[in-house]
């Protein structure tokens, strides 16, 4: 990527944000796909974290911060939500809240510049089989590492992913 000039990294990063968002686009089916909601999957990993690392005093003081904060770190998944039903009836938490799912995505997991590649002035994701599902915006986690090698490419990723309309949710 650090080959080619601001215009060409530019439009490469456009146009890998607008395939992201294709690929985040598809309709995930958790019965289908055979995986589990987004809230089982968030408690389930949340538990295992806290299981295995609590004993650690730096650890502990981030879960209490966590915990302490959890509201406001709820509200970060408030788009792309629904209420979870089974049987057409909603699902309720221990509170008897229902409980608000959100939405899976089909994700590469892993987009870095070590991941791609460019052919034909064309952008491509390696070994795309490795897609797997989860929050569409975990596929941005390694853009700030790649902003600090290109930032006209990091650029063209959000303005061709959001096309002009970022979300606040994406903060």
């Amino acid at each position: 990527m650090l080959k080619f000039n601001k215009e060409e990294s530019y439009n490469l990063g456009k146009e890998l944000g607008e395939n992201l968002n294709e690929v985040h686009l598809l309709k995930v089916d958790v019965q289908k796909h055979h995986i589990p909601n987004w809230h089982d999957r968030y408690k389930w990993t949340q538990k295992g974290i806290i299981r295995e690392l609590i004993s650690n005093s730096i650890i502990e003081k981030a879960y209490n911060y966590y915990k302490d904060n959890e509201d406001i770190i709820e509200k970060r998944y408030s788009s792309s939500e629904y209420y979870h039903k089974k049987d057409e009836n909603y699902v309720l938490d221990e509170n008897g809240n229902c409980i608000i799912e959100k939405v899976l995505s089909f994700i590469f997991s892993d987009i870095k510049f070590e991941n791609l590649i460019v052919s034909n002035k064309k952008v491509y994701v390696k070994c795309p089989i490795n897609i797997a599902v989860g929050d569409s915006f975990y596929d941005f986690k390694c853009l700030s590492l790649i902003a600090l090698e290109n930032e006209y490419f990091a650029s063209g990723v959000i303005d061709g992913y959001f096309k002009g309309n970022i979300s606040t949710d994406f903060f």
